[in-house]
């Protein structure tokens, strides 16, 4: 079996070979980068628009919540004003009855 042989010794292929190694990375690097680069942007824009949405939906239910409690206030209120009337209206119909 032979034994490979390494020796200390550079010469002009092996520059031209690391030259070539490095521009095919770095070609590769720059592609990957310039072939996502518009994808990403319209993800950011994407992102962007969600996040409008998500901001005004939280206010949207802010805003029911705040109906819902002034609703309920309103009812309650409402419902005592009756209940106050109601046992009037008991005392007056007891009143009559003696």
């Amino acid at each position: 079996m032979l034994k490979p042989d390494f020796t200390s010794k550079i010469d002009l292929g092996h520059l031209i070979q690391a030259g070539i190694l490095l521009v095919t990375v770095g070609g590769g690097g720059i592609g990957g980068y310039l072939a996502l680069d518009d994808r990403i942007s319209a993800q950011a824009a994407k992102l962007g628009i969600v996040e409008q949405q998500i901001t005004q939906q939280d206010h949207t239910a802010i805003q029911i919540q705040s109906e819902q409690r002034r609703f309920a206030d309103s009812i309650s209120l409402s419902l005592a004003k009756l209940s106050d009337q109601l046992a009037d209206l008991r005392v007056l119909v007891a009143k009559e009855k003696r």
